[in-house]
Formats: structure tokens, C-alpha cells, sequence
């Protein structure tokens, strides 16, 4: 399920991955064994392209806004799912969609990651098993994995604690009906222009929906997706993003409430 109306409770700490048994690519990025995908044991580095556009200094980290671990699920599970019903393989589009999203600058990577998915879909509708598009699926991951509209520079400890979660860059949360404040951990008055909020509630850019929206499609394949959320010892409530400018606490809570996406978040 994609959340797109209430917030998530605090993340448990990260699984430790487990490599699956299986014919394995150079850096076991994906696995095919039995027939099917399954995540391997390592992970791929970003593009060098990602690296000069995203530079990042210490305690930073190259942030995704869709994770990694999402990527990966819905490349699996759309591939097989595609290998009995060819339909399925429309869903790559999808996920493509909501990696490239508001791509601001062309990027080889993005040209790549398109004829991936042509590969996968031609080669599949000729009889490929999985163990013949696993290097076309590495191809792919490796192509989302580095979406340099999907990334930005965040801080290294709030991107680690979000694990596989939706990450927005802004965020409000709605003390009153004309204050809130933000990822700056500032008090802030809403401009005149703008309509009262609604107390207890947090904003959200109409971009995360539009990003979240591509991902509904792949619900089949992944966990509870959205954004996570709670509060501080002192009850102040607050959005996991890898933008937050203040410490992620040492003791939090469970508080959980409506999402609203706005474009002027």
C-alpha cells in the first residue's frame, strides 16, 4: 500500500540483509535462482554523473526522495510478474515515472534506464527467463538507483533512520491554524494569502504526491510505503527527512496524522 493520507509510525531498526542463494552478477546486485529475481547482497554505486552534479560534504549523504530498496523491490517483483503475465512489464513505466520525475537536466543514466525496460519487455516477449534479463535488470537498477532528480544532499543520520521510506526534502507541521513549523525546526506565520491550516496535521509538497502516485501501481510489490513521523520528548511532532536541519532525537514517540500536499510546501 502507498499512504497518501496519514503518516507512518517511527521505523524499526534496519533488517540486516540476507543474500539469496543464486546465480550471482559480478557485485550480486540481483540474484536469479528458480526461475525468478531476488535481491542479492550488494549494492551499486552512483554514477559518476551523480557524484559531479551532488556533491556532498561530511556528515552528508546522497539522499533519495523513492529509496533504494523500492527500486529494487518493484524491478523484481514487476519482472516476476511480467514472466506469466507480459502485461505487468507496463509497470517499469511506472516506477521510471516516479525515479525521473521532475527531471530538471538530461542524464544518460535516464536514456539508459528506458532502454533497459525495452530490453526486458522485448526480450521477455520472446521467451527470456529470468536468469537471461538479469544483467538488463542490474542495468536498470543501477540507471534508477542514479536519478539525479531522485537525489539530493541530506544529512547522512536522518537519511540512514528513514531506511526504505518516502523522504521529502519540506515539510510543515500545523501548530495553529495560521503558525506551523518546518524542517528548519522554526516557528514560522503562514502568509496572508493562504488558507488556515488544520492543527495536528503536516504539509506536504504536491511533488511527494505526484512521486508517491507513480508508486501505486507497484503496491502488489512492496511494503507499506509513505512518510514517517513522530515526536520529540519534549511532544513536539516532526517529519523523518534527510533536510531536517536539527539532530534526530534521541527518544521519540509515536504520533501519527493527515497528510496534506500542497504546491507551496
Amino acid at each position: 500500500m502507498i499512504e497518501l493520507s496519514r503518516t507512518l509510525s517511527p521505523p524499526a531498526p534496519p533488517e540486516k540483509p540476507t543474500s539469496v542463494p543464486g546465480m550471482l552478477t559480478a557485485k550480486e546486485y540481483l540474484t536469479a535462482a528458480g526461475g525468478v529475481l531476488a535481491e542479492g547482497s550488494g549494492r551499486p554505486d552512483f554514477l559518476e554523473e551523480v557524484k559531479d552534479a551532488i556533491p556532498i560534504g561530511e556528515g552528508e549523504a546522497r539522499c533519495h526522495y523513492i529509496s533504494y530498496k523500492v527500486i529494487c523491490m518493484g524491478i523484481i517483483g514487476i519482472i516476476n510478474q511480467g514472466l506469466s503475465n507480459a502485461q505487468a512489464f507496463q509497470l517499469l513505466t511506472n516506477l521510471y515515472n516516479g525515479v525521473y520525475a521532475f527531471m530538471s537536466v538530461s542524464q544518460l543514466a535516464a536514456m539508459s534506464a528506458l532502454n533497459s525496460i525495452y530490453y526486458i519487455t522485448s526480450q521477455a516477449a520472446q521467451g527470456a527467463d529470468a536468469s537471461r534479463l538479469l544483467p538488463e535488470a542490474v542495468n536498470l537498477l543501477i540507471n534508477l538507483n542514479s536519478s539525479i532528480a531522485n537525489l539530493r544532499a541530506g544529512d547522512q543520520n536522518w537519511n540512514a533512520s528513514i531506511q526504505y521510506q518516502y523522504d521529502p526534502p519540506h515539510w510543515w507541521y500545523a501548530e495553529s491554524p495560521r503558525v506551523y513549523w518546518d524542517e528548519t525546526g522554526e516557528k514560522k506565520q503562514i502568509p496572508l494569502f493562504l488558507a488556515d491550516l488544520n492543527p495536528g496535521d503536516f504539509y506536504l509538497s504536491t511533488r511527494d504526491q505526484v512521486r508517491l502516485q507513480h508508486l501505486q501501481p507497484l503496491a502488489d510489490f512492496l511494503p507499506t510505503i509513505g512518510v514517517y513521523t513522530a515526536q520529540d520528548e519534549y511532544g513536539n511532532p516532526f517529519v523523518y527527512s534527510s533536510n531536517n536541519a536539527f539532530a534526530l532525537p534521541n527518544e521519540s514517540s509515536e504520533y501519527r496524522s493527515n497528510i496534506h500536499f500542497k504546491s507551496w510546501v
